[in-house]
This record gives C-alpha cells, sequence and structure tokens, in this order.
C-alpha cells in the first residue's frame, strides 16, 4: 500500500517567541518619536528657502554666499548619516538619536541668535549633523523591535517614514513661508526648539532603554572602533565629490581627481580596519546592495532632475506664476504619499521598483515633448508620473535596503542610502544648468526629459536583471507569523529571484493585462455551478496559508511570483459513505471565455489534509486529471500582469465510489459524467491575488 500524505504536525516547532503582527509590534507611542525625528532633515532642508534673500540683506551678503546655507546642510547630511548610523551601532541608536536632536537643538538656538554670517554657517551644520542622526538610529531602532518580536519586515512603519518626509517636504517652503513673514528668518531657526523638545519629550519616555554599551580599553580603543580615520577619508571624498559634482559647466578637474583618490585610499584602509565605518569587504561581496544604492541613486537624479526642471521650465519658459506652478506640482506630492501608502500597506518590492522606473522613463518622454505654449495637461502629467516614481521607488528601494542589510549593519547602511540619495540630487543641479545655460528654453527641458527617459530605462533595466530584490515582503511576514502555528513539514526552497526572462515577460504582458482587466469568465462554466456535481450538503475546508477571501501568500503562486507550493488544505464533517474526494483549483477571472483550470486530484479521504508543497506530479497518493495542456499536480496563481484581482476557488467534493484507479487519461470533463450522481457535499474555499 502506498505511503500515506505527510502529516502536518509531524515536525517539531522552531524555537523562538511566536510572531507579532507589525501593526501590534509598532504602535504609535513607538513610531511617532522616530517619525518626528526623521522629518527633521527635510523640514530643514526645505524651510531655509524662503529666508535666504532677507539673510542676504541683513549680513551684505550676496546670493551665493547666501545659498551657502544650503548647500553645507547637504554636505554635512551626506557625510555624517552614514557616520551616525556607525556611532548608533556602537553605543547604541537610541542614545544617538537622542544626541543628535539634542545637536540639532543646539544649532537652531545658535542660528536664532547668530550675530554674524559665519554663526549662521555653523548653526546649519550642526542642524545637519543633528539631524542626520535620526534616520539611521530610527531604521536601527525598528529593525532591533522587529528582531526581537519576530514581526518579519515592517513595511508599514518603513512606509510612515517615507509619508512623513514627503508630507514635511511639502508642507516646508509654505511654513517657512508664514514664519518668515510674520516672525523674520530667524524663525527659521528658531523653530528647531519647539520641534527638538517634542521630539526629546517623546523618544525619552516612548522609545526603549538601549543595552549598555561595549567598553573600549583607552583613547586609542575608542578611536578604532569608531574608525575615525575612516569617516575623515569618507568626508574627504564624499565633499570633493559632491562639490565637483554640483558646477559640471566648470568642471574642477582636481577635485575629482582628490575624490578618486581618497576613494582609493578609504577602500584601502577600510579593508584592514578593526572596525570600519563602511564594510568595504561585505559591501563587495553583496551586488545586490551594490545594486540598490546605484538604483537610489539613479531614481533620485531623475526625480530631481525632473521636479527642478520642470519649476524652472513653468516659470521661465511657460510663463506660470509661483503660485501656480505651486498647484500644478503639487499632484507630484499628494500621489507620491498615496503610492507609498499603498505599497506599504500590500508589502510589495520588484513591481513598485519596476513601475517607478517606467513611469520616470515616461515622465522622462512628456518632457521631452512638451512646449511651452501647449496647456496646462502636460505639466500636470509630468507631475503624476514623477509623483509614481516618487511614491513607488523610494519606498521599494529602502525596503529592499532593509531585507538586504544584516541587523548589525542597517544604521550605517541607511545613512549610506540617504549619501547616495544626496548625490544624486546635487548631480541634477549640475545637469540643469548645463541644459539651460543662462536662460531656460524648450530645447534644454527637452534634452533634460531625454536624461530622464535614459535614467528611467536603466533603473528599470536594472531591477529586471537583479534577482536578488525581493517580489514582496507580505509573504515573509506571512511565513514568519504562521510559523508556530503550523510548521510546514516540506521545507520551502529559498528562491534568489525569477529568471530573468520571465521578469521581462511579466514587464511585457502589463500592458495587455490592462487593457483586458474587464474582461472576465466569471462563475457561468465554474465548477461550482456544473450540475454534475450539486451536492445536498456542505462540509469545512479550510487552510492555514489563508483565510476565505484572503490574499494567498506569494510562496504559491508560480512563474515571476513564487515557488509554486501547494497551500496545506484541511477538510472536517465528511459525510458517511465518502469513498474518495474530487479536488478542483480553478481561476474564474482568467480573460478567457471559462475559468482556468489550475489542479484537478482525486484523493483518499484519509487523512484530513493534505501537506503544504505535497500535490506534486510524484505524489503516488494523488491520481491527477491533466488539464488542456496535459499538464498534472499543482499549476500555482500567477494572474496576468495589470489585469488587477483574481479569485481563486478550492473546490473539494465528497464521492461514495471510487471513480477510477488511474485518471491520468480522463480530464476533468470526460469525468464529469461518471461523477453526477455520487456527489455526497461539497465544500469551497476561496483566495485572491493580485495581477
Amino acid at each position: 500500500m502506498p505511503d500515506p500524505l505527510p502529516l502536518a504536525g509531524d515536525t517539531a516547532k522552531p524555537d523562538g517567541p511566536p510572531a507579532r503582527a507589525p501593526e501590534a509590534a509598532f504602535g504609535l507611542r513607538f513610531t511617532l518619536p522616530l517619525m518626528l525625528g526623521t522629518t527633521l532633515n527635510p523640514v530643514n532642508s526645505s524651510m531655509i528657502a524662503t529666508g535666504l534673500a532677507a539673510i542676504a540683506a541683513d549680513f551684505h551678503v550676496g546670493p551665493g554666499q547666501a545659498a551657502g546655507l544650503v548647500a553645507v546642510l547637504y554636505l554635512c547630511s551626506a557625510v555624517m548619516q552614514p557616520t551616525m548610523g556607525k556611532l548608533a551601532t556602537l553605543y547604541g541608536p537610541r542614545r544617538i538619536f537622542l544626541t543628535g536632536v539634542a545637536i540639532l537643538l543646539v544649532g537652531g538656538v545658535i542660528g536664532g541668535l547668530a550675530p554674524a554670517f559665519g554663526l549662521l554657517l555653523l548653526s546649519r551644520a550642526l542642524i545637519g549633523v543633528g539631524s542626520s542622526a535620526c534616520y539611521p538610529s530610527a531604521m536601527a531602532l525598528v529593525r532591533r523591535r522587529a528582531e526581537r518580536l519576530a514581526t518579519g519586515v515592517p513595511s508599514v512603519v518603513l512606509g510612515n517614514f517615507s509619508i512623513a518626509s514627503q508630507v514635511v517636504t511639502v508642507v516646508g517652503l509654505p511654513v517657512g513661508g508664514v514664519l518668515a513673514g510674520v516672525f523674520g528668518w530667524r524663525a527659521l531657526f528658531f523653530v528647531n526648539v519647539p520641534l527638538a523638545l517634542i521630539t526629546l519629550g517623546f523618544a525619552a519616555r516612548q522609545v526603549e532603554q538601549d543595552p549598555p554599551p561595549r567598553r573600549s580599553r583607552g583613547l586609542t580603543g575608542i578611536l578604532a572602533d569608531v574608525d575615525l580615520a575612516g569617516i575623515v577619508l569618507f568626508a574627504a571624498c564624499v565633499v570633493s565629490l559632491l562639490i565637483f559634482l554640483d558646477d559640471l559647466e566648470r568642471p574642477a578637474w582636481p577635485l575629482a581627481g582628490l575624490a578618486a583618490a581618497t576613494a582609493a585610499a578609504l577602500v584601502l584602509w577600510e579593508r584592514r580596519a578593526v572596525s570600519p565605518l563602511i564594510d568595504v569587504r561585505a559591501l563587495a561581496r553583496s551586488g545586490a546592495l551594490r545594486r540598490t544604492y546605484l538604483r537610489q541613486t539613479t531614481t533620485g537624479l531623475g526625480v530631481y532632475t525632473a521636479i527642478y526642471a520642470i519649476t524652472q521650465w513653468l516659470e521661465g519658459s511657460a510663463g506660470y506664476g509661483s503660485s501656480r506652478v505651486g498647484v500644478i506640482m503639487l499632484p507630484l506630492s499628494l500621489v507620491s504619499m498615496v503610492l507609498a501608502r499603498v505599497v506599504a500597506k500590500r508589502g510589495w518590492v520588484r513591481r513598485p521598483l519596476t513601475l517607478g522606473a517606467l513611469a520616470m522613463a515616461g515622465g522622462g518622454l512628456t518632457m521631452a515633448a512638451a512646449r511651452h505654449d501647449a496647456g496646462i495637461g502636460l505639466p500636470l502629467a509630468m507631475t503624476v508620473l514623477f509623483g509614481c516614481t516618487n511614491g513607488l521607488s523610494n519606498l521599494a528601494n529602502q525596503t529592499t535596503l532593509y531585507v538586504q542589510t544584516p541587523a548589525d549593519g542597517i544604521a550605517v547602511a541607511s545613512g549610506l542610502f540617504r549619501t547616495f540619495a544626496y548625490i544624486g540630487a546635487i548631480f541634477s543641479s549640475s545637469l540643469i544648468g548645463i541644459a539651460f545655460g543662462d536662460r531656460v528654453t524648450d530645447t534644454g527641458f527637452h534634452h533634460l526629459g531625454w536624461v530622464v527617459v535614459g535614467l528611467g530605462a536603466f533603473t528599470a533595466l536594472v531591477t529586471a536583471l537583479d534577482r536578488r530584490v525581493p517580489i514582496s515582503v507580505a509573504g515573509r511576514r506571512g511565513e514568519r507569523a504562521s510559523a508556530s502555528q503550523s510548521p510546514p513539514a516540506t521545507p520551502h526552497p529559498t528562491k534568489e529571484g525569477p529568471p530573468v526572462h520571465l521578469r521581462i515577460l511579466a514587464l511585457l504582458l502589463t500592458p495587455l493585462g490592462m487593457l483586458l482587466r474587464r474582461k472576465r469568465a466569471g462563475t457561468e462554466h465554474s465548477v461550482r455551478n456544473a450540475p454534475e456535481l450539486a451536492a445536498p450538503r456542505t462540509f469545512e475546508l479550510t487552510s492555514p496559508s489563508f483565510d476565505h477571501g484572503g490574499t494567498i501568500p506569494l510562496r504559491h503562486a508560480t512563474m515571476d511570483l513564487g515557488p509554486n507550493l501547494s497551500p496545506e488544505l484541511r477538510w472536517a464533517g465528511l459525510p458517511e459513505g465518502t469513498a474518495q474526494l474530487l479536488l478542483v483549483m480553478e481561476d474564474i477571472d482568467v480573460p478567457t471565455a471559462r475559468p482556468g483550470l489550475h489542479l484537478a486530484a482525486l484523493l483518499p479521504p484519509d487523512p484530513a489534509y493534505v501537506e503544504e508543497g505535497a500535490l506534486t506530479p510524484d505524489n503516488p497518493r494523488v491520481r491527477y486529471l491533466p488539464d488542456h495542456r496535459g499538464r498534472t499536480g499543482y499549476q500555482g496563481p500567477r494572474p496576468l500582469p495589470g489585469h488587477g484581482v483574481h479569485r481563486y476557488g478550492f473546490h473539494l467534493f465528497a464521492l461514495d465510489e471510487v471513480m477510477v484507479d488511474d485518471a491520468t487519461d480522463v480530464d476533468l470533463q470526460r469525468l464529469l459524467p461518471h461523477v453526477e450522481g455520487h456527489v455526497l457535499a461539497g465544500a469551497f474555499l476561496e483566495g485572491i491575488l493580485r495581477g
């Protein structure tokens, strides 16, 4: 007699604490101070623009010197983000978070009271240093809690960070204008005092304490742990590179040489450092992380180029006033925030990266086709497309970084992530200067559009070819949460990513799916309405993987989505006299005349379950009915990309006699006449998956 189907309870449960849902583990008490802290850098970046003219007038400096207040914050932030991440790793993220906010408070006081322009520069430097501690420390705090409570990837929390930063970036300019207009430009510095005090108060009370830091042996040990030499070399490299990129119209080639030389020296030093600022060996081994940094740079370069170029072109060439330009640019932020929220809730990663890159290329095409007298429709389309890029790509890149980085390296990696974004932002200003020259024209705008098209296409290609980008983190969270309840007997195969040709195929099929979105097979020809399968009573069919009407985890999907593991199914309440079970899985939303058949099989009624991954063609306990292609076994769901939500029905019928002993040559349609009159009861379980 053949071996029975494997039992779900035959394996030992893994050690460790029970999993908790991210929503329960990351309440507002914990996340609020972290969100406040991560907004301090972007709000200071945007507000200062409204006070530059008044500052220049009061201190009798030129516009270029006044603009140095913007540059010094960017330079300090680019250098200090990974540096503060290193300190957070050594001494505890909560300590560094609170220290950074305190430094920002001091910078706000100095700037508000500054009697000389030099002290304003010092104030902005302190604000840049202090606010740079918040993001890498917050990421480390989130990661520490997620690891301790076994929540999986808290994509909603990461999304909230992204959305909060976008909100303050949008409101920074108008709020700064109000503050500077009512109280004078010094309010742009003093406003950091209440912001810092509120953040400090919440963080001190609501974020758990750090463990005691490891004690270094003397000053030499401290310097070795902190890697002061690495910090100096990194600062020299980044500052010289950013200053070089800031003015490519008149390139300072010695700065480019200095950047290259210090980069080489940094690599050599970090390879032998006891506690390196940047673990260049690990970075060299992790091509996935390097590609994430590359995507962050190209995305930042493309989006910032578009934003700065569109605003200048609307005012300088199309003749719109500043208030009207602000209204035209508003959809960019709104679309970005909405999409970031959607992506965070769904836990998607690969698809947003791809669609965000394609949206950037599409936005570049609209720039290349724009004319200053063409009306408001095209500018609005541009802002919507770049809002899609910003909302989809930034969060997905951030989530990818979180997944690809070990817990003890997340703070430095997050800081470096921000540094690459600053590189893209500063490089964009030079591209715009080169394209526009002395006057904003349609021709220069078109040239920038083609640059953005190239950046979008390149980013999409890098994503498509990167097998290490996760499809989604929702499945990771679901697997983690269910592990303590019913661990699978069959280990899940590890899968770094789908083959390149499948990812490209899915990308190419997306427009077709969108065109056919209204075309659905429906239930008319579903087995639930087949007269031969009419059942006089019902029984229970469930799965530990998903609830009735819930989302099917991606590990049960196929092609480019998952490894095609059949879900665990359990049944109860079979009627007396059940001799055999007929299991059918179908997709009623496929864009064809009839529902798509994913599985048809005959099973023994005992035991009352089928294990996850057991519905393979070689299982001797299952008699499969081939589909129209002759395939047997479980064929996982994979909705047509872009087609929307698909409903997948699992139908189980209790039969009063064994229909066939070997069904390899009998398909479902040929079997139905023999089944009629032998159905004792039926059960139904439905899951969904979005295409």
